[in-house]
């Protein structure tokens, strides 16, 4: 397992697989599980959706801090 594979798997997270049913229970469930993200990917993950949606703002906004400090 290289690099990547290990940086794409702690991304992902651990697996949650889905509860079982109850075999006395009229009310079945059907779910696939879902993967738990640790804290540190939950958090790159809401700065890289925000810097792409907001990207021209960000550079706008510190080119002109940077003019008005170098001034």
């Amino acid at each position: 397992m290289n690099v990547w594979e290990k940086l794409q798997n702690w991304y992902r997270g651990t697996y949650v697989p889905p509860l079982k049913n109850d075999p006395d229970s009229s009310v079945i469930m059907i779910s696939f599980g879902h993967y738990n993200q640790p804290f540190l990917a939950k958090l790159m993950g809401i700065v890289g959706r925000f810097w792409l949606a907001h990207w021209q703002w960000i550079i706008g906004v510190v080119l002109v801090i940077v003019g008005i400090w170098k001034r």
